[in-house]
């Protein structure tokens, strides 16, 4: 069960066990017993807003209109196109925030640990859900239910408009476009709206939202650049493969090292720490309708300054 959908059925059963007390005429017994338990829920209510239980990654996928037969089932061929987008937007996003460096095609970092499995088909508007019914490690369990809320989030700001997300998408790896306009594509193809409900997200779109998202993703470009700036260098992590780097008279930049990049050339740049260095930057922005986000950066090669 997503955090959202146990969020709702707790507030549900409380304001169910108040409209009770409200009209319990029993001061000895029932009142007493009903009080108890609103306290009881009020306080479990209160501890999973504040600590939401996000370990299993979850994710609901409700849709309505053409490939959908009300809340009594779904188009076969539509449930797998959109099964497929939805799982390689997944792993290309936890891919990519285990090593921001990864390559355009070719493994995917994480994969494996990425697996989601379809566990039910919730009802409402007909919907499936996916998840990770049994994970075994749990730290990367909550770094893929991280990606899949992040997700919820994109797929928003893809509807929401040009500044939202330029905004939201300069976080993603270019490889999620691809899933997520093949996602949006067969919503569209179907004429088909989608709810989807993953953490504590939740975004619906309509059809014209489904259909202005998917006209977004399809005109976005990425747009690398290579360049050579002078500053202070600000170390570098090998284990994750991140650095940072203060360019003149600018403000901090971070960063992953290259995939090209090769461990003995990260150990090499340690010793760099603290010193004027030349960065030699692969500089990656998205051009979307109108809007350009703000740049990100790989390093590829770091001398030390004369």
């Amino acid at each position: 069960m997503s955090t959202l959908r146990e969020l709702d059925e707790r507030r549900a059963e409380l304001t169910g066990l108040r409209q009770l007390f409200e009209t319990a005429t029993d001061e000895l017994f029932e009142k007493p017993l009903l009080r108890s338990k609103i306290a009881a829920r009020s306080a479990e209510l209160s501890g999973l807003e504040r600590d939401p239980i996000t370990e299993i990654p979850e994710a609901e996928l409700l849709f309505g209109g053409r490939a959908v037969n009300g809340s009594l089932g779904i188009d076969a061929k539509f449930a797998s196109a959109v099964l497929e987008s939805y799982q390689d937007m997944v792993s290309n996003h936890h891919g990519g925030r285990l090593h921001p460096s990864m390559g355009g095609t070719g493994r995917r970092p994480g994969e494996q640990e990425s697996r989601l499995f379809l566990t039910a088909l919730p009802r409402g508007s007909f919907g499936l859900r996916l998840s990770q019914p049994q994970p075994h490690d749990f730290i990367a369990a909550q770094q893929v239910s991280e990606a899949m809320e992040e997700l919820t989030s994109l797929v928003e700001s893809a509807a929401a408009g040009d500044a939202a997300f330029a905004q939201g998408v300069e976080r993603f790896h270019p490889r999620v476009l691809v899933p997520l306009r093949s996602f949006l594509d067969t919503l569209v193809n179907r004429e088909t709206t989608v709810t989807i409900r993953s953490g504590q997200r939740e975004t619906a779109l309509g059809s014209e939202q489904v259909k202005a998202a998917r006209n977004r993703v399809a005109a976005t470009r990425t747009e690398t650049e290579e360049v050579t700036l002078a500053g202070v260098f600000r170390g570098v992590l090998p284990d994750s493969w991140k650095f940072d780097f203060i360019p003149d008279e600018q403000s901090l930049i971070s960063g992953a090292l290259a995939e090209a990049v090769t461990e003995a050339e990260a150990e090499a740049m340690v010793p760099h720490y603290g010193h004027r260095c030349r960065a030699t930057l692969s500089m990656t922005r998205y051009r979307t309708l109108g809007r350009l986000s703000r740049p990100t950066y790989e390093l590829l090669r770091l001398e030390r300054a004369l």
